[in-house]
């Protein structure tokens, strides 16, 4: 697969139990302030908290999904940019892109943990691959997909409890 085509694609894998990848987040990040304001709804949607972090201190796990891009998609990367986000009940997050379409890099978003799904949409993350096609997906802890930074995405309001993702952009040598 290359991302220089104009087909734009979506991956979805499960890389198993996140006990220790969410612990070892939630450690790094529990004195770190969210990175945006409360105000900022656009980008955001509501009842969410991102924050960010010193990347080298989950250099395992980079390394581990580094390796997945190499394998399945033939790139070579480097860990551009991380962050955690924490969704309560009814959190979302508007659709979004993390760079333009000039751009090569890619985007992870792996699932630490998932809220309860009392209605069939609810927390689910969707994509916009392309401009006549929606993709939804259900997810659940261990979850990882990975796409084009450009490709449009969000998540509809989740249900009940704590919905974790960690969010890594890689960038295309």
């Amino acid at each position: 697969m290359h991302l220089n085509n104009k087909k734009d694609w979506v991956i979805k894998t499960n890389l198993g139990d996140m006990t220790q990848v969410k612990k070892l987040v939630d450690d790094i990040t529990k004195d770190e302030i969210d990175i945006l304001p409360t105000s900022n709804l656009s980008t955001r949607g509501k009842n969410v908290v991102q924050k960010k972090f010193n990347l080298e201190s989950i250099a395992d796990v980079t390394n581990v999904i580094a390796n997945f891009i190499r394998i399945h998609i033939n790139k070579q990367v480097k860990i551009a940019s991380g962050w955690t986000v924490y969704g309560q009940e009814d959190s979302y997050h508007t659709i979004h892109v993390h760079s333009s379409r000039d751009k090569n890099d890619i985007a992870t978003v792996l699932y630490l943990s998932t809220a309860e799904v009392i209605d069939g949409h609810e927390g689910n993350l969707f994509l916009i691959p392309k401009d006549d096609e929606f993709k939804q997906f259900n997810p659940i802890v261990g979850d990882l997909f990975v796409f084009p930074t450009y490709v449009m995405h969000g998540t509809y309001p989740q249900g009940k409890g704590l919905r974790q993702t960690l969010n890594l952009d890689f960038e295309v040598l």
